[in-house]
């Protein structure tokens, strides 16, 4: 296989946070590692939202060039921006790349549709994946829950409208691909995992010092969340559960590492309850300090119920660190029939509360999960393998046009 000329698109990358972008970013630096050529089209930072030109920075961390192209702030993500109809600009930066194969990340936006329009008339073969639910933006909006299902339905009647134009679809598990086909996919398609430095998380002992700056309790009992703190996320199930477990466990402690729009909004939450002293807000961490936490943490947990993989649930596996998540989309996948974790009832604060007692009672359950996590995610979750995967995607896709 040969080294190839790869241009991604995503309406999500740096400086915002999420699962996604840290897929993006460790396919991208996979690649260029490699050898491959790689570039990204995605939208201006919300602090410079633009309506023409384009801007081109390099990602050093990657080793990619990065096309900045005009922007307007997210309707119902204030965090975010979108891509606007520059069509000028996405054409310029396809004449100059003349890439042998596209990446299409996010099926919807603007920038993946005018991307796909030029894709179609330069006969470049595109790949695209999807990292979305609905769910993702119904969660976060104002609108009322009749509007809310209009909104997703025409979410993923974009979504797919645009991935039956592409040679090739994939998605990080079996349940984003079903959800893709069960809404009319008809393309040829794959699952391939978002995958995981497995050599750097993994399990450890961080030093005492390490562990008391992140406020790590030592007797066993710590809950802990790493990800964005936004409505679909559901961490306010992980709050409310924390009453209900201190009747039978009155020093266990959850850890929130992150931010996002629900952070004032769950710290307020926590005083309501009368937890604030059971529930600590990190805020947003290193990847040292999230290394730390995963390493000494006892328990990790998700509530969301919109998951397509969950990249922070596969590194906790990775690290040994046994997990209890809703019983809902990819999270399923996760727990490998009760090998890796359990699975609470969503939306079942009680039952969630249960089976984090029941996990951070029994050490001897907690051992066999944690050596059975890290065996499933180098099975399965290695980047060596998810570059693999990818390149003979891109390859297949290529066959496809000729």
């Amino acid at each position: 296989m040969g080294t190839m000329k790869l241009l991604f698109v995503s309406e999500v990358y740096t400086p915002w946070q999420g699962g996604s972008i840290v897929a993006i970013r460790q396919l991208m630096r996979q690649l260029a590692r490699d050898g491959h050529v790689v570039s990204i089209i995605t939208p201006e930072v919300r602090t410079a939202w633009r309506l023409w030109g384009t801007r081109k920075e390099l990602d050093t961390e990657c080793g990619v060039d990065v096309y900045r192209v005009p922007s307007l702030p997210y309707p119902v993500n204030k965090m975010a921006s979108m891509s606007t109809p520059a069509y000028g600009s996405v054409r310029r930066i396809l004449r100059d790349q003349r890439p042998d194969c596209i990446h299409i990340h996010t099926p919807i936006g603007a920038a993946g549709n005018i991307v796909m329009f030029y894709a179609r008339r330069m006969k470049i073969p595109v790949v695209i994946t999807n990292h979305i639910m609905p769910e993702n933006f119904v969660h976060n909006s104002p609108l009322p829950g009749w509007l809310n299902k209009i909104a997703a339905d025409l979410i993923y009647w974009d979504t797919l409208r645009l991935c039956n134009r592409a040679q090739f679809v994939t998605a990080p598990s079996k349940t984003a691909l079903k959800l893709l086909i069960d809404h009319g996919l008809k393309v040829k398609n794959e699952t391939v995992t978002n995958g995981l430095d497995t050599d750097y998380f993994k399990p450890g002992q961080p030093s005492a010092d390490d562990i008391a700056e992140l406020g790590l309790s030592d007797k066993g009992q710590n809950i802990l969340y790493i990800g964005r703190l936004d409505g679909e996320k559901k961490v306010d199930l992980l709050i409310r559960a924390m009453p209900l477990l201190k009747k039978r466990l009155p020093t266990a402690q959850l850890i929130i590492a992150g931010r996002g729009l629900l952070d004032g909004t769950l710290r307020d939450l926590a005083k309501e309850l009368g937890v604030s002293d059971s529930v600590r807000f990190l805020g947003q961490i290193s990847e040292d300090q999230k290394l730390a936490l995963l390493q000494s943490a006892d328990v990790f947990a998700v509530a969301s119920p919109s998951e397509l993989q969950c990249i922070a649930g596969l590194e906790a596996l990775s690290c040994g660190l046994p997990i209890v998540v809703a019983n809902k989309a990819a999270l399923v996948e996760l727990v490998d029939g009760g090998n890796n974790g359990r699975l609470f009832n969503y939306p079942d604060e009680q039952d969630l509360a249960d089976k984090l007692y029941e996990f951070l009672g029994d050490s001897k359950a907690l051992k066999l999960c944690s050596k059975q996590g890290r065996d499933w995610a180098l099975q399965n979750h290695k980047l060596s393998r998810m570059l693999e995967l990818y390149l003979g995607v891109y390859n297949q896709a290529m066959r496809l046009l000729l």
